[in-house]
């Protein structure tokens, strides 16, 4: 697949794919925190929500690939032990509590969208006229 270069806007993009990122692991942290232990980390009602669906995912397979899963994501998905170390790699997602039972991506909407990750008017444009057009994906030019 074709990298996009986004000249101005590349920062930003990146900031918010590695956001995205921060959203997939917490929301299989949650999800393991909920399958070692429920009662503290309560599962969403939302079959919608990512949390949910890895989880009854997870809970099909063989405890032999549930452990073998499980330790093989475990150092991606570590929460920080201290706020503060948290807050310096989730930056606002820190304030996400997997102990809710509301869905991660529910308590991250609920949350003001960072500033600094806002396009502006230029970064938009540039990334309109960098775009690759939805057809030309969809009949797979550029993958």
């Amino acid at each position: 697949m074709r990298k996009l270069d986004l000249g101005i806007a590349q920062n930003k993009y990146n900031q918010i794919a590695q956001r995205i990122e921060h959203i997939a692991h917490l929301s299989m942290a949650k999800m393991l925190a909920h399958a070692d232990n429920p009662s503290t980390y309560p599962m969403t009602g939302d079959k919608n929500s990512i949390e949910y669906l890895l989880y009854n995912h997870y809970k099909k397979l063989p405890k032999s690939a549930q452990n073998k899963f499980k330790s093989g994501i475990e150092n991606l998905i570590k929460m920080p032990s201290t706020p503060a170390q948290r807050e310096a790699k989730y930056g606002d997602l820190a304030n996400v509590d997997l102990k809710k039972s509301a869905p991660v991506a529910a308590q991250i909407q609920q949350m003001p969208f960072p500033e600094h990750l806002k396009f502006t008017a230029a970064e938009n444009d540039v990334v309109t006229q960098k775009s690759i057009p939805i057809n030309e994906v969809l009949n797979k030019k550029h993958l």
